[in-house]
């Protein structure tokens, strides 16, 4: 901020939304100095919020950015673009036998590693504990395919060399050629890691290829029933688990309680879930899975409805307040809860 008045009263008016005040006339040397200030320490706040700090690779947040930007450039140029994974094989295994800090090496010259290999616009984001995505730039799929062969064949001589002989560590990697603008930047790494982490029990290189046209998966909705009676369980089961129909897949399963439910590692995926709840529960009830799930990071993942016996206004009132999307009470016709689960699945869409 650059004003010609010096007051005090001044002054902190305008350190309360900006970051620096220089007084008219300006001396540009002073100027050039705190530009290069400023920008600066921008750039080490955009470090902090796009890189990873262990390897410096670009994190999942940028990878998001990035592959949305690369979708918008398709819808106009029509080309395809591919993306890369790589993961190591074993590596808790690694990190038990041999100590984290060694685990921490491995990582960052894998990084280093795949920096070598790849061209200066390609990008590197670390993805998981043990794995990296490679953002290929303008590189057709053979291309791709060629470098992410290379980085397997090289990997483990480059361990020995790089990190310790006594380290025998091996990667796999998938290749995915996106050519469908309609996907979105979750459904890319999603497709990825599951592709990539599915062959990681064979210790041997492996790379996995798959060319994503037309024919894109539909989009997964997973649909948990949380009732502690068998009979509802199995009812909602059967009925419900065609409620995609050819729009969506659905993955269904059932639960007695809230404290089965996140005992189950199923519930920490990335898709969108839609939780069927019963009200009164033995253990942990449905108010309280409702807090619980209200209260995570990642709490918009989840649409719920809430089932209950309980006829009270303020019964609903304070399962709406607490967080849940919509609420049915028993008994309900099964027309009904199929039409409000299809809004809500729709809603989320």
């Amino acid at each position: 901020m650059m004003s010609g008045h010096n007051g005090s009263e001044q002054r902190m008016e305008v350190f309360r939304s900006a970051d620096a005040f220089m007084n008219k006339p300006i001396n540009m040397e002073e100027l050039v100095i705190r530009l290069k200030r400023v920008t600066a320490k921008r750039n080490r706040m955009l470090e902090l919020i796009l890189t990873d700090s262990l390897t410096g690779a670009f994190n999942h947040r940028y990878a998001l950015g990035e592959i949305r930007r690369r979708l918008e450039l398709q819808r106009d140029n029509q080309e395809s673009f591919c993306v890369g994974g790589i993961n190591i094989n074993g590596f808790q295994a690694i990190n038990e036998q041999h100590g984290y800090p060694k685990g921490d090496q491995l990582l960052r010259q894998l990084y280093n590693y795949i920096q070598e290999q790849i061209k200066p616009y390609d990008v590197i984001v670390r993805s998981e504990a043990d794995s990296f995505l490679i953002l290929f730039s303008h590189a057709a799929l053979q291309e791709a395919k060629r470098v992410l062969e290379k980085l397997i064949d090289g990997f483990p001589e480059m361990v020995r060399e790089k990190v310790g002989k006594e380290i025998e560590a091996t990667v796999s990697a998938s290749l995915i050629e996106i050519n469908h603008p309609d996907v979105s930047p979750k459904e890319c790494i999603r497709k990825l890691d599951s592709t990539l982490h599915g062959g990681t029990e064979n210790k041997t290189g492996q790379l996995h290829v798959i060319k994503w046209g037309e024919q894109v998966r539909k989009k997964i909705v997973r649909l948990a029933v949380i009732d502690d009676d068998p009979i509802i369980c199995g009812m909602l089961e059967a009925q419900l688990s065609d409620i995609g129909g050819n729009d969506f897949e659905t993955d269904l399963r059932t639960y007695g309680n809230g404290e089965l439910f996140f005992a189950d590692p199923w519930h920490n995926e990335h898709d969108q879930y839609l939780l069927i709840l019963d009200g009164v529960m033995p253990r942990m009830d449905g108010l309280e899975v409702i807090k619980r799930l209200r209260s995570s990071a990642d709490k918009r993942k989840y649409t719920i409805m809430m089932l209950t016996n309980r006829r009270g206004e303020q019964d609903v009132a304070t399962a709406i307040q607490q967080g849940a999307d919509d609420y049915l009470k028993k008994p309900f016709g099964m027309e009904e809860l199929r039409a409000r689960i299809k809004r809500l699945i729709r809603g989320n869409s």
